[in-house]
């Protein structure tokens, strides 16, 4: 759909959005565990897509930093928007760790409210803010592991050359892995708690404790 011209970070949130959903009632089905999941993950990737829009726009990261970005341009297809693709790639990539965070706090306070369906809303809420405190911790390693393992030798060279940090960081492709990485952590931050807000409210509805597996 890119290479048809379609505005890349529309049609990326459309299609990460369609994808989540599906994934998620596969994993869940049509439950209330379900439906915090995917309210913590819509929300989450909103948060991480404006995230990339801001950020974007003070990096000043040019699209062509991406792999094979030129080459693409050279094979005629000089209508892409390059830099909004590569905006669009942040969130689709943080995409997954969103969701996964989302599931284990909408999961683990499903439990609660199983184990103790006399819990409040603030405690339930509490719980979650509880949980998502590790979550967050590993899944941020976790995303900083994965975008800074593949520039290994990348960092190699520079330090076999000599190269001053400064400039290391201010390499337009190592730039854009710090914003991938800032990015991504942001929005498992503010996932978290906003998917423990909102299983605090569907879990305890209508005052009905007990949650539909």
């Amino acid at each position: 759909m890119f290479l048809k011209g379609y505005a890349p970070i529309p049609v990326s949130l459309i299609v990460v959005s369609m994808s989540t959903t599906v994934i998620i009632l596969l994993i869940s089905g049509f439950s209330r565990k379900g439906l915090v999941a995917l309210s913590g993950s819509v929300v989450g990737i909103l948060i991480t897509s404006l995230l990339a829009l801001l950020f974007g726009y003070f990096f000043k990261i040019p699209g062509t930093v991406q792999e094979f970005s030129e080459t693409i341009l050279y094979a005629g297809f000089l209508h892409l928007r390059l830099s909004d693709i590569f905006l669009s790639a942040i969130f689709i990539s943080a995409a997954g760790a969103v969701m996964d965070v989302a599931m284990d706090i909408a999961a683990s306070q499903n439990e609660l409210i199983i184990k103790r369906p006399d819990l409040s809303v603030k405690e339930l809420i509490l719980s979650g803010f509880s949980i998502a405190y590790p979550v967050i911790g590993t899944m941020t390693t976790t995303l900083l592991f994965a975008y800074s393992g593949s520039f290994i030798f990348v960092f190699m060279l520079f330090m076999a050359k000599g190269t001053p940090m400064v400039s290391i960081f201010n390499t337009n492709y190592i730039a854009a892995e710090i914003l991938h990485t800032i990015i991504g952590s942001f929005g498992l931050v503010l996932v978290a708690p906003a998917t423990a807000i909102i299983g605090g409210y569907i879990y305890t509805i209508h005052g009905e404790k007990k949650v539909v597996k």
